[in-house]
């Protein structure tokens, strides 16, 4: 199948799942139907026991205090196009005495976080995740379990290369749907602490930033994602967001084409 129609098909799950937890895995899902045989397998137990060992290795940490009732802005990663994008909306915030606060990405701490220096307070996505605690891990591994099987079911029904695929990669999944349900309680905690009067970041496509997502709307929060890319990926719609911020009418047309409402 092409790509889009394997985002179709993604997407058709998705809807018959009706579960937050699989809506974020939905691009790693198009990204596997897509390998060819040669780079379909996955290192399963290398998934399994990073998802072991990130529920023993990080303490959770106190949530800071912010300033309530303002915009909390995600930086899901350091690359350019994040950076260009987020960095100045962030300063401009802070300088207008509106911003909240930050929320840094785990790929931003794998980078140079002293960006993030001039800004107050500064959440980590670790930290938010580490919320749960051991004790999460085994309900957590269970729920996941049931969720891969349905889906296997689901897919065998319709494209057995797609069900084998999902076989293959059992593990990343797995990952992926315990970060979710960590992601889901840091942020709603971190939400219920803060009270943002709007959430920004630019992606819903990972598990904690659909979450970061989905947990505001699920508060009533005003939720943004701006755009920071080309629009020329299947990917680009649907977005989850309440508010899609688009650079120029160019972009807006791209969006109103693949189905956005205006």
């Amino acid at each position: 199948m092409t790509r889009a129609e394997n985002w179709n098909l993604v997407l058709q799950l998705c809807q018959a799942a009706q579960d937050d937890v699989v809506d974020c895995l939905r691009i790693e899902l198009l990204n596997d139907l897509g390998k060819v045989e040669e780079f379909s397998r996955g290192p399963n137990l290398r998934h399994v026991a990073s998802c072991l060992r990130s529920s023993v290795a990080r303490p959770s940490k106190d949530i800071p205090n912010a300033s309530l009732h303002k915009p909390v802005i995600f930086f899901p990663a350091v690359s350019g196009s994040n950076l260009l994008n987020l960095l100045p909306v962030s300063r401009e915030a802070s300088r207008r005495g509106l911003l909240g606060g930050i929320v840094a990405g785990e790929a931003v701490q794998r980078g140079n976080l002293a960006i993030f220096d001039e800004f107050s307070p500064v959440v980590h996505e670790r930290d938010l995740t580490a919320k749960p605690g051991l004790g999460f891990l085994t309900g957590s591994l269970q729920r996941a379990m049931r969720r891969l099987k349905w889906m296997l079911k689901w897919l065998r029904e319709r494209d057995a290369h797609s069900a084998l695929r999902l076989r293959q990669n059992y593990g990343s999944y797995l990952r992926l749907m315990v970060t979710a349900e960590r992601a889901r309680i840091g942020c709603r905690e971190l939400f219920l602490k803060w009270q943002p009067s709007c959430v920004l970041t630019t992606s819903d496509f990972y598990p904690f930033e659909f979450q970061f997502i989905s947990e505001a709307k699920k508060l009533a929060i005003p939720s943004s994602i701006l755009q920071h890319g080309e629009t020329n990926d299947v990917v680009i719609w649907p977005t989850y967001a309440d508010t899609f911020l688009a650079w120029g009418e160019s972009y807006r047309q791209q969006l109103l084409k693949r189905g956005a409402p205006a």
